[in-house]
């Protein structure tokens, strides 16, 4: 697998996560000639602990408001 395709198949599984109303940090890492496995392990989930910054406080404050709103 090239790393294009890799990186569009990252982003339909993420749109399929978004299409049915969940939420997924996902962080991927196309590991470059050089990179060890850990290097590349490493950045994903670094990736992913940016994207939970980005999404899940959002998420968690339209809950609370719709928790307390009732």
């Amino acid at each position: 697998m090239e790393k294009q395709e890799f990186q569009e198949r990252a982003e339909l599984l993420r749109e399929k996560f978004r299409k049915a109303g969940r939420l997924a940090a996902m962080g991927v890492s196309w590991a470059e000639e050089g990179k060890t496995l850990q290097e590349a392990v490493d950045e994903a989930e670094n990736l992913m602990y940016q994207e939970k910054k980005v999404f899940i406080p959002p998420y968690i404050s339209r809950k609370f408001q719709a928790a307390t709103s009732k």
